[in-house]
């Protein structure tokens, strides 16, 4: 089985010490200064891509400062101070101490996320983890 009614759009991840920290919305025009966190071009081209594409939108190239290999390493340098970073929305839903999260005034782009499952695998679990994927996506 296949769905595709999974998506996911960007937040800004900062910190305290951002000089948007006290924004309630954050226009990309104004993260032009601000040094960047990125995923790994290695594990997530498509993602650092997809940021550098749309900070190019707003007239910047991002001043990359680092790189993470996963999640909770983008936010473990978000909240040391090491920069900024363009989120998926739901990443919310991960609460790192030291880390703001802040909506983008603009509109970016939804993200296509996809799961793919055996056809005949009624298990629960399997039940479970489409409806918590579902609701992380929203």
């Amino acid at each position: 089985m296949f769905s595709d009614d999974l998506a996911r759009t960007f937040d800004c991840g900062t910190t305290r010490k951002s000089s948007v920290i006290n924004e309630t919305q954050v226009s990309l025009k104004e993260l032009a200064q601000e040094a960047f966190i990125l995923p790994s071009r290695q594990f997530a081209p498509g993602w650092s891509e997809e940021i550098e594409h749309l900070c190019q939108q707003f007239g910047f190239s991002p001043n990359v400062i680092q790189e993470g290999t996963m999640m909770l390493t983008i936010l473990g340098l978000v909240a040391g101070g090491v920069g900024i970073a363009l989120l998926p929305a739901n990443a919310q839903n991960i609460q790192r101490k030291g880390v703001i999260y802040k909506s983008i005034a603009e509109s970016t782009p939804t993200v296509p996320m996809a799961a793919v499952w055996r056809a005949d695998d009624n298990s629960p679990i399997l039940r479970e983890f489409l409806e918590v994927t579902r609701a992380m996506a929203k």
